[in-house]
């Protein structure tokens, strides 16, 4: 973890020398007047024990304006913590990419003289923005954060800190009171964005009212199966012998009756080579499935088991699990809805962003490369 606001820091310790230096270290000190001779006495008074680099680096933290927004200013205190949220999730991709790549994912370009140190700091600086706008927006609903929630932050903030070794928090001045503070009004702009979910006018059943169930009507099967093809050594497939094939079907009749009478699939594959056993959820209308296995499915019911299906590849015995699954269409409009609810906030936030006049400092947030603020690489 390297430290934020270095070379602040260093010119805070070189006032802080000169202040000494003045001092005179309490000695006495004759000046001469022509004939006559004074003697004048410097006096030291006691100072203060001097801060720690911890302290020093929190103070810094704490008076530097990073952002502002209307009249909000987010300091480095604040943004060191969307810094650490945003550096944490690229550090896995990183660590993976210098493993598995020899190569640094942060150096990766995402565009054109664009890496992902780019828009993840474009990202960082887009977060805190976001937070800042919906916590002034709880603000002014009214909302607040209960005694319980106060509790259940402060838990989290102890394992943030908890994570940290003492050199990484003496480098970078975190303090907990304002990692509290900043996920304390992180938790607030999360509760006006459940506000807002609630007062919108999308409904799941507005989705629904678009939607045709038929479109996404799907067969959930239970199937037993044995090849009469195979691949190649240049992954072509290729037929068995038409002896082989009616050894098949033999075999997969008796697979049939035996399954008709109960006997345990596990103890069917011990004594049939090669038999596999699957589950298969395919729409009507899909691709998924061969076609003969699709018009094997189309009438039966519930628990019913198939004829034996011989398709392009292989033999099967279907069992029927579900013929009116809708797990695809409770997927497909749960999904519109979010995608509904996302494109409607969206286009409130940006309207809303629009009001408020944001102002990066550039010499404070132009230095900052995301990779090595607080994972060193």
């Amino acid at each position: 973890m390297k430290k934020i606001g270095k070379k602040f820091a260093m010119l805070l310790l070189a006032g802080n020398c000169m202040i000494y230096s003045l001092a005179g270290c309490g000695k006495e000190e004759t000046k001469e007047t022509g004939a006559m001779s004074a003697i004048v006495t410097t006096t030291i008074m006691p100072t203060e024990s001097v801060p720690s680099e911890a302290e020093l680096q929190a103070k810094i933290n704490a008076e530097t304006v990073v952002i502002t927004v209307g009249n909000q200013k987010i300091y480095m205190d604040t943004m060191l913590f969307f810094i650490y949220t945003m550096e944490t999730k690229g550090a896995y991709s990183e660590e993976y990419y210098q493993e598995v790549y020899g190569t640094s994912f942060w150096d990766l370009e995402y565009a054109k003289d664009y890496t992902m140190r780019d828009l993840y700091k474009d990202y960082t600086m887009d977060s805190a923005v976001q937070y800042v706008i919906l916590a002034e927006k709880a603000k002014e609903q009214g909302l607040t954060l209960t005694d319980a929630e106060i509790a259940e932050n402060r838990v989290y903030v102890n394992t943030v800190l908890s994570s940290f070794t003492e050199e990484q928090i003496e480098q970078n001045g975190m303090t907990f009171d304002a990692l509290e503070a900043t996920t304390q009004m992180m938790a607030l702009a999360e509760k006006y964005y459940d506000y807002f979910l609630e007062n919108m006018d999308i409904t799941l059943e507005e989705i629904k009212a678009g939607m045709n169930p038929e479109e996404y009507k799907e067969y959930k099967t239970e199937y037993w199966y044995l090849a009469t093809s195979k691949y190649d050594e240049n992954y072509e497939i290729v037929q068995f012998t038409q002896e082989e094939k009616e050894e098949v079907m033999r075999k997969m009749q008796e697979v049939q009756e035996e399954l008709l009478s109960g006997k345990p699939t596990d103890l069917l594959q011990k004594e049939y080579t090669g038999l596999l056993h699957e589950t298969r959820t395919f729409l009507e209308n899909g691709k998924t499935a061969e076609e003969a296995y699709k018009k094997a499915c189309a009438n039966m019911e519930i628990g019913e088991y198939s004829a034996l299906v011989q398709t392009e590849y292989g033999i099967y015995v279907i069992k029927m699990l579900d013929n009116a699954c809708m797990d695809s269409y409770n997927a497909a409009v749960e999904e519109a809805y979010e995608t509904a609810v996302r494109d409607a906030f969206a286009v409130w936030y940006e309207e809303t962003k629009a009001e408020y006049e944001i102002t990066v400092n550039e010499i404070v947030w132009e230095p900052i490369v995301l990779g090595n603020v607080v994972y060193e690489e």
